[in-house]
């Protein structure tokens, strides 16, 4: 599972659902490394839920809100938390991580957004045990 194609088939679901966008070559490699560095070679789970969300995107939300709430320590969270380091770290998407000023319109969008999470988080950890 850890082969060149499948790390870099995995950052780029990662990176479309963190930042909305490509990931670099340097960042691709930087994933495979860490990955390889912090011994997150897989687990079967892990396998299935890789290729469920290479297969269905919609479903990374889920994985991502069930995981954070409910299995803090899952590899798979520990691999989409690493690809979110990498991205972090580059200079080509600064201005996505840079503070910004929120409008109070702003604060209430994501007031919802965090109970559209709980809902995902729900529902994906009713997809985890389906795994």
């Amino acid at each position: 599972m850890n082969n060149p194609d499948m790390l870099s088939r995995e950052m780029h679901l990662y990176t479309n659902y963190l930042i909305g966008a490509h990931p670099t070559q340097l960042a691709i490699k930087l994933f495979a490394a860490g990955v390889a560095e912090r011994n997150l070679l897989t687990e079967k789970r892990t396998i299935r839920m890789i290729e469920c969300c290479i297969k269905y995107p919609a479903l990374i939300g889920f994985f991502d809100a069930a995981t954070g709430m409910f299995e803090r320590d899952n590899e798979w969270r520990k691999r989409l938390i690493l690809a979110f380091a990498i991205l972090e770290t580059q200079p080509e998407y600064y201005s996505l991580f840079r503070p910004q000023n929120f409008s109070f319109t702003d604060k209430i969008m994501l007031l919802l957004q965090g109970a559209g999470s709980l809902i995902r988080a729900i529902t994906g950890k009713l997809l985890l045990w389906m795994i």
